[in-house]
């Protein structure tokens, strides 16, 4: 004889690989292509839970600057169509199904030229990615007549009401086609040689009035006027924070001016889990989370950033689940391993495993001798001297004076350390990264995209770093 029994312990569980893949984006074919491509420098890492959520909620916006530019139309609007594409909680780029088609028509495009090098940095040659650019190319749709009439009227508009608009001209229009003037120059010369693209970075590092590379020389100065440095090195975080916010000499000043300037900025300054140099720009969610948490509704503040947002409104409306409670747990046990996944700079579906998912070291394929890499220049220069291998900012303490950092990216949290750098090597990062941007304005010598260099090099290396042949190249 069965006896029946209520079954209780249904869902009471999951696996590692549901909690990893639960904000995936759907894969609509067998065969998707993504890229950390410049996301990798903006959402460093894993995101929050929250932040994955709340960031790509408004898909309506895309679509509706498709609507004004005349290249969709109301009965294009499909709901399920995918922003951005999600593996492991770390933000790339959809290449095939999302809304970002900057690319299509790659390489006989220009613009798309020009964007494929503000955001991967180098020329891509993978069959299959220049395969999908060009079926785009020829699927696109054309901007509309009043879509070029909007753009026309913008112009015409920023050109006669002020010097604001004229910035705004210059930034939207020139800048963002930077790189046409490096395909004038080269259809101009002679030799189609390295030559213009260090060139170009010479013009551009030319240009002054940075602001975010305001934060490492103003970081510098204020080391610089600190008096007692021996004794200052030896207090505690908050004992130095304590004297610089609370003193009167030259350094508390040159503080205070910097958190007044720079405070909103931050590491992952665009996910509220992490908060910025002062107070937080996004303060609704650090209020609902101490209200939930005077609430007795979640345990802690930081509980909050391991919740979505169904789950956040169902505790709000006074469910008592202790199942959200239990993916809270794995969520916060899972999240430094997802953290510290790297992927390569073309992750093809449908099955994206991060280089080092199995938590050992795949060396790249190179040629007996000397290590020898190459990238793209975006500042100028040549030096020798000892590699810091720091894959993300938590190694940072490795650096010391001098150093040539390999990275796999860079945002404004590395600010405090490229002062002490001699050389700056990315794995990932277009012409307009961050990284890029800190390395002309200092004159540091940097390439970007030299993918696999984490894995090729070790800290304590001597390498020379030689942008005129793009190369970086281990001599001891």
């Amino acid at each position: 004889m069965l006896q029946s029994r209520p079954v209780t312990n249904l869902d009471n569980s999951y696996t590692d690989y549901e909690i990893m893949h639960e904000l995936d984006s759907s894969h609509p074919s067998e065969f998707e292509i993504y890229s950390r491509a410049h996301w990798g420098e903006t959402f460093p890492g894993a995101s929050s839970w929250i932040c994955m959520q709340w960031f790509w909620a408004n898909k309506p916006y895309f679509f509706r600057q498709d609507i004004l530019n005349g290249t969709a139309t109301d009965e294009d609007y499909n709901p399920f169509t995918e922003v951005m594409g999600i593996q492991y909680n770390q933000v790339m780029f959809d290449l095939q199904g999302g809304i970002f088609k900057m690319f299509a028509g790659y390489p006989d495009s220009k613009r798309a030229v020009t964007a494929v090098l503000a955001k991967f940095g180098h020329h891509i040659d993978d069959k299959d990615v220049l395969q999908l650019f060009r079926r785009q190319g020829l699927e696109a749709k054309k901007p509309s007549f009043m879509g070029y009439v909007r753009l026309f009227r913008f112009v015409i508009h920023s050109l006669l009401f002020g010097s604001k608009n004229l910035i705004k001209t210059k930034e939207e229009i020139i800048e963002k086609n930077g790189y046409d003037l490096v395909d004038i120059l080269k259809q101009k010369s002679k030799n189609n040689n390295n030559d213009v693209e260090n060139d170009y970075n010479l013009m551009v590092s030319s240009a002054t009035d940075v602001i975010s590379a305001e934060v490492p020389k103003i970081l510098a100065e204020i080391a610089k006027s600190i008096k007692d440095k021996q004794w200052f090195s030896q207090l505690s975080d908050e004992e130095a924070h304590q004297v610089l916010t609370t003193g009167s000499d030259e350094s508390s000043q040159k503080f205070r001016y910097f958190i007044e300037r720079h405070g909103h900025r931050g590491y992952r300054e665009l996910d509220p889990m992490y908060k910025p140099w002062k107070g937080n720009p996004m303060p609704c969610f650090r209020y609902l989370a101490q209200h939930m948490t005077n609430e007795g509704l979640i345990p802690s503040v930081d509980t909050f950033f391991y919740l979505t947002i169904t789950e956040v409104e169902a505790l709000c409306n006074g469910q008592r689940d202790p199942l959200i409670f239990s993916r809270v747990r794995q969520r916060r046990r899972l999240y430094p391993r997802m953290d510290k996944y790297k992927f390569e700079e073309f992750i093809k579906g449908p099955e994206m495993k991060p280089r080092n998912f199995e938590d050992r070291i795949i060396p790249p394929v190179l040629t007996s001798g000397m290590v020898q890499m190459t990238g793209t220049p975006v500042s100028n220069g040549s030096v020798k001297a000892r590699v810091c291998v720091s894959e993300d900012i938590t190694e940072a303490d490795n650096i010391q004076p001098g150093d040539i950092l390999i990275t796999y990216s860079t945002d404004i949290g590395w600010s405090p350390y490229f002062p002490l750098l001699s050389g700056i090597i990315t794995e990932i990062g277009g012409t307009i990264s961050h990284g890029a941007v800190i390395a002309r304005e200092y004159g540091i010598p940097s390439l970007i995209a030299v993918e696999g260099a984490c894995r090729a090099f070790r800290t304590g290396d001597i390498c020379l770093l030689d942008t005129q042949s793009q190369t970086i190249t281990k001599v001891d």
